[in-house]
């Protein structure tokens, strides 16, 4: 399909100055005397956290249970400031390895993975393949309600689960089996994306069975806002079966592919992006605009979908698609090394957090050295990046000790703070405090140290007898601003909104002084107003009673356009403004009886839209142009 659709950003004076980055709030190292991996995190309902991974440890240090197999469920609750309030092993005797974990609405809690176990212990049911899924739907207190294995007569790896607007659960991942048990369809190529629909009881509804000739590696799945769903991992397939266009990078080497579903589990539309070598989708989540986050790491350089060369050995890689899955923007973000992102998540305010592992010292987007031991691939740290809603870094940070630290999963707290969770063999070094066994789970606090300031520089200009100007120094984590106006004798305030760091206020009267305020709105939060400011609009000039008939067409034009007035100044002067401000032409002209009629070139101006202005004897008017 067609990648790449125009859209025009009304924002402009994005900031290549990062704010300082967040400080540590608390930290906790958990785990037993020998290795713990941890995979994700939810924040619940009673303002604590739950955790969940796996565990190899017998009942030793933060661990009160057994291990029952080789590696086990280990889920972890905390309070709010991260103190362990109960912990839950769950396992049969073979290998079971928790990826997931939610908390569901009636406070009890989702959990998937995958079991190489046979009936034992928690497991109720032998596996059916070599590996299989396992779901297990827990209470608020740990407890097992209900559990269930899934799978085909082969190998079939779980990842991915979301909750149903139903009641019931999606779940993904990639399979190797053909139709058998609860797999309805053979495999198309080696691995395909497996998707199951459950009930909420954890019965199977439908699966689904995606893929090419190659092999299609699921890695997440998410329930969409039209009661569908949107698949993503990486492929190294071409055209066949499922998939609609051919590999981008190399034999060798994966892309992103995007699967679009319906509430039927049948597929609305795929996409391939990627570019020249290997780029690897771990993680996406829906934007309220219906479209698409997405996050990964990439080795490639500018190509194809991708619009930056690689920065180090491999980088995180970000792509905003819109609702039909075509690409808004991209950013590459790194250090000079090794980046590889495993999650990206909304923020408050309207951007977007992601977190993974680097081992780069400071350099392009980095701006701390690496804490693990220098020059070894093995000795990485957690990597924590906010940008904004058009993908500019904001911030970021480094977390870690001298040893290996990986985070595997970030979310926004309700305090408007992050929590950062992952598995460390750090001891207390850099950063970390604590250390039990080989790999223990860490979770890292970031404070709320965000502020919506209200915008200063604030001053009015281009005043006419109708209209007036009024500009802003723009804020760093700004979405918009609202300007409040009116006459300053009184009376009720009119509110305008800009994305811009300038607006143009028209209809005014003559000769009033108008008082006005702004304030900056920050996602879901604003600043306090600013002080008022006031300016007086010029009177009318004799013999101008109105404002004039002023037209510009074709509107849009992808061509030359002729605007037309009815002025009878002796001098006009037309100038057009991009939405940043800048001049980007302008001419002086004379009315022939009192009216205006110039052809204007629009050689040299790219597609977007503009403000055409007119002046003429102390007035102006402004109209919108739109360059196809």
């Amino acid at each position: 399909m067609k990648k790449y659709t125009f859209l025009f950003y009304l924002l402009v004076a994005v900031s290549t100055i990062q704010a300082q980055s967040p400080a540590i709030e608390w930290q906790n190292t958990i785990g037993g005397t020998s290795t713990e991996d941890m995979r994700s995190i939810a924040q619940t309902s009673d303002g604590g956290y739950i955790l969940g991974g796996s565990s190899y440890s017998k009942n030793t240090a933060d661990k009160t249970e057994n291990r029952i197999g080789d590696d086990d469920y280990w889920i972890v609750k905390v309070n709010s400031a991260g103190e362990i309030q109960w912990d839950e092993t769950i396992g049969g005797t073979g290998r079971d390895n928790l990826y997931v974990i939610q908390q569901t609405p009636d406070g009890g809690y989702i959990i998937g993975g995958e079991s190489k176990s046979n009936a034992s212990a928690d497991k109720s049911e032998n596996k059916i393949g070599k590996t299989d899924y396992w779901i297990i739907k827990l209470n608020s207190t740990g407890e097992i309600e209900w559990e269930n294995t899934y799978g085909g007569a082969n190998e079939d790896y779980f990842r991915s689960l979301d909750q149903t607007s139903d009641g019931g659960y999606i779940i993904g991942g990639y399979s190797f089996s053909n139709a058998s048990m609860d797999k309805s369809e053979n495999r198309f190529g080696h691995y395909d994306y497996w998707v199951v629909k459950l009930n909420a009881a954890g019965n199977i509804e439908w699966d689904q069975t995606i893929g090419s000739l190659e092999d299609d590696l699921l890695t997440v799945v998410v329930h969409t806002a039209d009661g569908g769903y949107i698949l993503g991992g990486a492929s190294y397939s071409n055209i066949g079966f499922d998939k609609t266009e051919d590999r981008i990078g190399p034999d060798i080497e994966p892309d992103f592919w995007l699967v679009k579903l319906n509430a039927s589990g049948i597929t609305e539309w795929d996409n391939t992006i990627g570019g020249n070598d290997g780029d690897n989708l771990l993680d996406i989540e829906q934007t309220p605009d219906g479209g698409y986050i997405l996050g990964g790491s990439s080795a490639s350089n500018e190509s194809d979908d991708k619009s930056e060369h690689r920065l180090g050995l491999s980088d995180y890689w970000v792509v905003k698609l819109n609702a039909e899955g075509l690409i808004e923007w991209d950013n590459t973000i790194g250090g000079d090394a090794f980046d590889e992102l495993t999650t990206i998540t909304q923020t408050n305010f309207g951007g977007y957090i992601m977190c993974g592992r680097s081992v780069s010292d400071i350099s392009d987007d980095k701006t701390q050295n690496v804490i693990g031991l220098p020059g070894d691939d093995n000795h990485y740290d957690y990597w924590v990046v906010q940008i904004n809603s058009l993908g500019i870094v904001e911030w970021e940070k480094t977390l870690g000790g001298y040893e290996s630290d990986y985070a595997t999963d970030i979310i926004a707290s309700s305090d408007n703070g992050y929590v950062v969770a992952g598995y460390s063999n750090s001891g207390s070094t850099g950063d970390k405090i604590g250390h039990d066994g080989d790999h223990d789970y860490w979770i890292v606090k970031l404070a709320d140290d965000f502020t919506c300031d209200a915008p200063g520089g604030i001053y009015s200009d281009n005043i006419s007898a109708t209209s007036a100007k009024i500009f802003w120094d723009a804020g760093l984590d700004s979405s918009k601003y609202q300007i409040n106006y009116r006459p300053i004798a009184g009376g009720v305030w009119q509110k305008k909104n800009s994305v811009m760091f300038f607006k143009n206020l028209t209809g005014l009267s003559p000769n009033t002084t108008y008082e006005y305020k702004i304030k900056t709105i920050c996602g879901d939060i604003s600043s306090p107003f600013s002080v008022l400011y006031n300016f007086t609009t010029l009177p009318l000039k004799e013999g101008v009673t109105d404002i004039p008939d002023f037209s510009i067409y074709p509107n849009p034009t992808n061509n030359n356009f002729v605007l037309s007035a009815d002025i009878a100044a002796t001098v006009t002067t037309i100038e057009i403004y991009s939405l940043h401000g800048t001049s980007m032409y302008i001419k002086e002209i004379q009315s022939i009886g009192g009216k205006i009629n110039e052809v204007i070139s629009i050689d040299g101006l790219q597609a977007g839209v503009y403000l055409v202005q007119l002046v003429w004897d102390g007035n102006m008017i402004v109209k919108q142009l739109v360059i196809n």
